[in-house]
């Protein structure tokens, strides 16, 4: 299941990357990325695409379960 995340990675900078080139607005974007594991012991990540002022533009969970 490793290459799934790496999959999940491509498709968010390719998101974030449509989402800024998009804009003409000047402003720019940055991203945050939460690991964490689940009481169920699945692995959870959380993408967060924020504007430079933190204002959130898109969240995204992705979950990995054995």
């Amino acid at each position: 299941m490793k290459n799934s995340n790496k999959l999940f990675e491509k498709q968010i900078e390719l998101k974030n990357s449509q989402i800024s080139g998009g804009r003409a607005s000047g402003e720019s974007y940055k991203n945050q990325h939460h690991t964490f594991t689940d009481q169920h012991g699945c692995t959870v990540t959380v993408a967060v695409v924020l504007t430079d002022n933190d204002v959130k533009v898109e969240e995204c969970f992705f979950t990995n379960c054995p």
